[in-house]
């Protein structure tokens, strides 16, 4: 079957990058340009959406959607990773009470600001800030302004507690949880964290790799869906086809009463891309129709 556009809603299993998992869809679907959604870190299991083909261009369109996790903590510890891989450098006996943990919970839902962690992708002077951190070194990191929207579905029974958190992106869970126990005065670190929803994709909706490998072999491609369906925060414009030649070379169409704005545009239910109105003037921005 060739491929030619499409999105997977993969269950990243735990112990690989999300680099690995491209590349082992590639070689399941024998295509070459992939593209993911929102990078897992090895450790952190959940939903990864994988953009296939020309899908691809569409990434940049996800970026804004917030993302659910949830996430397993020990209160008592510090380690040098923030999470349970790494050596444990602080420890506090302080068990917090039930109201001491749910008022510090509360007290993060809102805006906030991160340091983003050594043990991070981030760039530091061309390098990568886990590459620093391996060799020991500690650089200054700006602080980040993040949203906390939700903290729900919460669990505490020391030394353990979990919760459920919607976040902006570029939100670093680990983070939260150090924060937490500082604020609780006797320290946290994470132990496992699942993505449970990215761009409006569930985690129900997801396959795993072997999932995905038993399908193929039956040559059923009813995991491949359509990306367009979970962007949400764009309208849907559909023209008339007297206008797809002016389209598909890229020459503006003037339209009257339309907003300004980003639209998903469709020519006789066909999806040509994204485009772009600007004072009732509409032109392609991201071009994915191919005849």
């Amino acid at each position: 079957m060739k491929i030619n556009s499409g999105l997977i809603i993969l269950d990243k299993p735990k112990g690989i990058s999300s680099s690995k998992a491209i590349s082992i869809l590639r070689k399941t679907l024998n295509l070459k340009k992939m593209g993911h959604g929102g990078t897992l870190d090895p450790d952190v299991t959940g939903v990864l959406p994988i953009f296939l083909a020309k899908s691809t261009r569409l990434i940049e369109y996800f970026d804004s959607f917030p993302k659910i996790y949830k996430v397993e903590a020990t209160l008592g510890i510090k380690t040098d990773t923030l999470d349970n891989s790494g050596k444990i450098i602080k420890t506090s006996d302080k068990i917090p009470t039930i109201l001491e943990f749910e008022n510090t919970i509360d007290s993060f839902i809102g805006d906030i600001y991160q340091t983003p962690p050594m043990h991070s992708a981030i760039h530091y002077n061309g390098r990568r800030l886990y590459e620093l951190a391996r060799e020991g070194l500690t650089v200054e990191r700006k602080q980040r302004k993040q949203t906390i929207f939700w903290i729900k579905n919460f669990f505490y029974k020391y030394p353990l507690f979990s919760f459920e958190v919607s976040c902006s992106r570029g939100t670093y869970i680990r983070t939260l949880i150090d924060d937490i126990g500082e604020n609780l005065k006797c320290f946290a670190s994470m132990t496992k964290l699942i993505r449970l929803n990215t761009c409006n994709m569930p985690l129900e909706n997801s396959y795993s790799i072997e999932d995905i490998e038993k399908l193929v072999d039956k040559k059923d491609y009813s995991f491949i869906t359509d990306p367009t369906q979970y962007l949400t925060n764009i309208n849907k414009l559909e023209l008339d086809f007297k206008f797809k030649d002016d389209i598909i070379c890229g020459r503006e169409i003037p339209l009257k009463n339309i907003n300004n704005g980003l639209y998903k545009l469709f020519i006789d239910n066909i999806f040509f891309g994204i485009a772009k109105v600007n004072n009732n003037n509409l032109k392609i921005e991201k071009m994915l129709y191919s005849e």
